[in-house]
């Protein structure tokens, strides 16, 4: 059998020990702890206005409160208000930032924060329509290249600072969402990104076809015979010198290796002249896609004469002094 008093100092130890506990968690919750976090700046600002710039846009909070309630405190736990709605008018305005304007949780309370004082110019939003410029980023598989690029729409109407807008003549597309890397054909982009103007990010996307073809490639023609188009009245006789001619055609590379020599017609026009002397510019019909950059002589000579009466020889002539 235990004797009493030692039952009687078992229990007193338990009891001593459960208060020790009580006392210590008592004491641990209510010991104060302080906390430092960034808390984003909410502006308050007028129908029609926007910030151009300025800053900063975060305060940095020192914060306090017992250690139990403070452990789970975040930055979006806090806001920092700062009220812009009286100032209508676009420029710079600066503003003190009051602890009254700095609200958090119930038993943590704010103990400094910086900055007191921000500044921000304002202006007033306004749209405008420009035209959209295609900008690209990379390069077509070699031996192709871009020959155009069309976004549709067109235009678009844009909504940002007046201020901004009014020297802004073009907007572009962002370049990575056209990427013409190894492109071997046409293909179209969809939901394309414009670039950030006027102080904010268009909402509105674009569409773009990019038309690829073969490189440009030159290809010289020689012994080319100048064809007459539309011969003078009849009774008429028409005389070309040189009779024929060097051309450099330009083209898509696998257009011109395909090119025959009946597809090329150099020609001159002497449709409406009257008998004598001209000297006249060559002329090319090609096939869609060939042109023709060079041609030596670029212009020859031609006579017009009656075969019905022989008329005297005339200086000369463009068809531009007749």
């Amino acid at each position: 059998m235990i004797p009493s008093f030692i039952k009687n100092r078992f229990w007193v130890k338990v009891i001593s020990i459960l208060l020790a506990v009580v006392v210590w968690s008592y004491i641990s919750s209510n010991i104060s702890k302080d906390i430092r976090l960034s808390v984003p700046l909410e502006l308050k600002l007028g129908e029609g206005m926007m910030i151009l710039d300025g800053g900063p846009r975060q305060i940095k909070i020192l914060a306090r409160g017992p250690s139990d309630v403070i452990e789970d405190v975040q930055s979006l736990d806090f806001t920092v208000t700062c009220d812009l709605s009286n100032q209508a008018e676009p420029g710079k305005v600066t503003r003190d930032i009051s602890l009254s304007g700095i609200r958090g949780p119930i038993d943590v309370w704010v103990v400094n924060y910086e900055p007191k004082e921000v500044s921000f110019t304002l202006d007033q939003i306004d749209e405008k329509v420009l035209p959209v410029r295609v900008v690209t980023t990379g390069t077509p598989q070699e031996g192709y290249r871009v020959e155009k690029t069309l976004p549709n729409p067109s235009f678009v109407k844009i909504t940002g600072a007046g201020s901004l807008l009014k020297v802004e003549e073009v907007v572009e597309t962002v370049p990575e969402d056209v990427d013409v890397t190894g492109l071997n054909r046409s293909k179209d982009f969809r939901r394309v990104r414009l670039h950030p103007i006027g102080g904010m990010v268009p909402e509105r996307m674009v569409n773009v076809y990019v038309k690829v073809g073969g490189d440009l490639a030159h290809k010289k023609y020689d012994e080319v015979p100048i064809l007459v188009l539309a011969p003078a009245t009849v009774g008429m006789d028409v005389a070309v010198t040189p009779q024929k001619v060097g051309v450099v055609l330009s083209g898509v590379k696998e257009r011109l290796d395909k090119l025959r020599p009946s597809d090329i017609i150099v020609y001159v026009d002497v449709a409406g002249l009257k008998p004598a002397r001209y000297e006249l510019p060559l002329k090319a019909n090609l096939p869609e896609g060939i042109a023709m950059t060079d041609a030596v002589p670029a212009n020859c000579e031609v006579v017009i004469k009656s075969t019905t009466e022989m008329v005297p020889e005339v200086e000369a002539e463009s068809p531009a002094n007749l």
